[in-house]
């Protein structure tokens, strides 16, 4: 069984991401053939449009969609993906990883619908930054899957039988005829946006508008109480007013007795 692999690419309306694929050639007793093996990016569990990355970057939790595909495979082998994990960079070997699944340990947030059972493995999981990318507006994240072909009707040997993971090395070991070599398929980078800048971003764009709703309160609030100190300063004078008046017919009024008495 020989390995090779490529880099190709798959462009989008909206972001460029690449993907490696492994040529493998599997002989058999009625020849050889050579089948390609991809690591391709979706938006959704129908894993028809692939992946579309904004140019701000996807925000953190998006839900990806990952599937691992064979291309002129023969029905008797399938594709097994023995684990997949993530780095900052698109170094496979990268010291600073996340692993997705691997044996019976599986992230929470990580979704495994078919492995070992077709010609395709599908998985799904939801998109994070690495604590070294805290303070950076974007960060990157890179997917990778270390994956194999076995024959159909030995790839449930080779599955992991959780609690016993002797047994299946055993197996591995017993069956490695009947599985081809380990490729490492590698898609990405699925760029990320930090929520705090998307936030600061938001409240700069709505900034004008608060402040337009600030000055036009101040300016209502002025015009109620200048008018309800008219108010109170109108019935001021007109109290005032309406006291001289009574006091003036007050005083209009009275008699002198001294003066009568003159008379």
């Amino acid at each position: 069984i020989k390995l090779s692999g490529t880099i190709v690419s798959h462009s989008t309306t909206k972001k460029v991401h690449s993907s490696s694929s492994a040529a493998i050639s599997v002989k058999e007793s009625n020849g050889t053939f050579i089948s390609t093996l991809n690591l391709l990016l979706y938006n959704d569990s129908s894993y028809i449009q692939q992946l579309s990355i904004p140019g701000a970057g996807l925000t953190l939790k998006t839900r990806v969609f990952a599937a691992v595909k064979a291309t002129n495979l023969d029905r008797r082998w399938n594709v097994l993906m023995d684990y997949c994990y993530t780095t900052p960079s698109g170094n496979p070997n990268d010291e600073l990883r996340y692993d997705l699944f691997f044996s019976c340990d599986k992230d929470p947030q990580t979704t495994v619908f078919e492995n070992g059972k077709s010609q395709m493995g599908r998985f799904a999981f939801e998109v994070f930054r690495f604590v070294k990318h805290k303070n950076q507006k974007m960060s990157t994240v890179f997917l990778h899957c270390v994956t194999k072909l076995c024959r159909a009707d030995d790839c449930p040997m080779l599955m992991p039988i959780c609690g016993s993971r002797k047994k299946r090395d055993v197996s591995v070991g017993k069956h490695s005829s009947k599985s081809s070599g380990n490729a490492v398929l590698t898609a990405g980078p699925i760029i990320t946006r930090s929520v705090y800048f998307v936030s600061s971003a938001a409240a700069l764009l709505n900034a004008p508008e608060i402040q337009m709703n600030t000055v036009t309160s101040i300016l209502i609030s002025g015009v109620v109480v200048l008018g309800v100190i008219s108010i109170c300063i109108s019935l001021f004078f007109l109290v005032l007013l309406k006291g001289r008046n009574t006091l003036v017919t007050s005083l209009s009024g009275v008699r002198n007795a001294a003066f009568n008495g003159a008379h």
